[in-house]
């Protein structure tokens, strides 16, 4: 490796790794959403659903469109 690939022990560096379980309960909770929407049933729209999986908590804060953001037309 070259030596901007290598810690300060000489042993190289890789990404942090994704946590087995975290796509699992990611892809699980849009699934979800899904079946949610698709039986009309209050879902997360225009919402962002911010998860912890440290400590297993869950917050949703509501999310308001900006008719001059360039990004929401």
């Amino acid at each position: 490796p070259k030596p901007d690939e290598e810690n300060t022990n000489g042993v190289p560096r890789s990404p942090l790794p994704v946590i087995g379980v975290t796509p699992g309960i990611l892809g699980t909770l849009e699934a979800l959403e899904v079946i949610k929407t698709a039986l009309s049933l209050p879902n997360l729209e225009n919402k962002l659903l911010m998860v912890n999986l440290l400590d297993l908590s869950f917050n949703a804060i509501n999310v308001v469109k900006d008719e001059h953001c360039m990004c929401s037309k």
